[in-house]
């Protein structure tokens, strides 16, 4: 039974033709892939055999596979030759590229292989070997980096062959968040025994970033103006300021 983890093999280009757009290479072999495992030729044979059948029945034989671009939903060209290599253990494939943008990447050495998109069958161990059962589901044309000397031919419009490199696809890094960088420097901070870094403040009209409160009276020096009137306002009438009571005058006048 198939499972649903999906696999990616990476396989190298090693013929283009310009004329007309066909790219050569292997869809799979029996050879150690980037993950440390092999596809197992014999086993996996079988449902790439059906896998091809399947598009030829349904295209009326105008495809024997479906070619991608990057394993994503780019219809890129199509399978036109399909060989099972029993001697060498691997199946290689011709690939008509029709899209116009694929195709410039092929051209210009972007794509360096062929990469089989597929599903786990089966896994083993065979001695120190992991071994698989790959179901196919598409073949896609990729960047994966490859050696510096890696070349493959490409057959000119005219008939001549010449030999070219491939591009090396670099990945530029996002500049990192100002989020990022100050947990990157609370982290640092933490590691050298220190406590979290303190955040700047930006309030309006401080230039510290934080109002400042005058000290109590009675730690030696005055409120502000206005604290201090609005103390008075809310001290007894009798009581203000300090002030001592005054009796009022009565109907009888003074008293003594």
């Amino acid at each position: 039974m198939t499972t649903a983890t999906a696999l990616n093999l990476f396989i190298p280009i090693t013929k283009v033709d310009a004329a007309q757009r066909l790219v050569y290479g292997l869809a799979t072999a029996e050879k150690v892939d980037r993950s440390g495992e092999v596809c197992d030729y014999e086993t996996t044979k079988p449902f790439y055999e059906k896998w091809s059948g399947d598009i030829a029945k349904s295209t009326d034989g105008k495809s024997l596979g479906n070619v991608r671009a990057m394993h994503g939903k780019v219809a890129a060209g199509k399978v036109t030759a399909i060989n099972f290599n029993d001697t060498d253990k691997q199946i290689e494939i011709c690939a008509k590229v029709v899209d116009d943008n694929e195709w410039k990447k092929v051209e210009e050495g972007v794509y360096t292989g062929f990469s089989q998109g597929s599903a786990y069958v089966k896994r083993w161990k065979d001695g120190d070997v992991q071994k698989y059962t790959a179901d196919p589901t598409e073949v896609s044309l990729v960047d994966l980096p490859c050696l510096d000397i890696a070349t493959f031919s490409v057959i000119k419009a005219d008939g001549t062959t010449e030999m070219r490199k491939f591009v090396t696809v670099e990945t530029k890094r996002a500049e990192p968040t100002n989020d990022e960088i100050v947990a990157k420097a609370n982290e640092m901070a933490k590691a050298a025994g220190g406590g979290k870094l303190p955040v700047a403040r930006a309030d309006r009209g401080t230039r510290e970033g934080r109002r400042h409160v005058a000290p109590d009276a009675a730690a030696g020096s005055r409120r502000p103006a206005h604290l201090r009137c609005r103390a008075r306002l809310q001290q007894p009438a009798d009581c203000r300021a300090g002030q001592r009571r005054v009796p009022r005058e009565g109907a009888g006048g003074r008293g003594t």
